[in-house]
């Protein structure tokens, strides 16, 4: 019984996390990664997706097996999909980062995300969401998640604000958001 359930973990297929971008946007989440998570991060679980290739093999080639495919948008698009995923392998897309978001590189990630896997990009035109609409939506249907970190960076910026204005920082820190020293009185701003 037990080595019936292995067996079928065994045909799940494996999970990948894709990254578009420059290597300008890439190469600091990798140095990162491997500086503070060493050993954490499965490389091999990465596909890594630039127009500009070159100087990610240049840094990269050797230390880690990451797979990375040239995301040339002058290539047709099913060949861009062959490169990231070959029909001979068998993996999904549960997570997509895409520093560089366009309509047409949303279009292809729609084609490799999961249906209920998550999409992480830096901002969204206005526009979409009314010219393309069903993609846009496509990308928040059967469970799936559309991340803007503007969006999120922003709410972040603006949560610490109102915490400092009403007096809840760290006690023990003596920098409060740029002041030497907190406010006087948070009430002062609230009467």
């Amino acid at each position: 019984m037990c080595i019936h359930s292995y067996s079928h973990f065994a045909d799940y297929p494996r999970q990948k996390i894709l990254i578009c971008g420059l290597p300008d946007d890439i190469s600091p989440c990798l140095d990162y990664a491997m500086i503070a998570k060493p050993g954490v991060i499965d490389y091999s679980s990465l596909i890594i997706a630039s127009t500009d290739i070159d100087e990610l093999i240049v840094n990269y080639f050797g230390k880690t097996k990451i797979h990375l495919v040239n995301w040339d948008e002058t290539d047709y698009e099913e060949m861009l999909i062959e490169r990231v995923r070959p029909r001979s392998d068998n993996f999904t897309i549960p997570l997509v980062i895409e520093f560089q978001p366009t309509i047409r590189r949303m279009k292809r990630i729609r084609e490799l995300l999961e249906k209920n896997g998550t999409l992480v990009i830096p901002s969204e035109n206005p526009e979409w969401r009314i010219r393309y609409t069903n993609l846009m939506n496509s990308f928040t249907e059967n469970n799936g998640t559309l991340i803007k970190l503007a969006e999120n960076v922003f709410d972040a910026g603006f949560t610490r604000q109102i915490d400092h204005l009403l007096g809840r920082r760290h006690m023990h820190s003596r920098i409060y958001f740029g002041y030497e020293k907190p406010i006087e009185s948070p009430q002062k701003f609230i009467d």
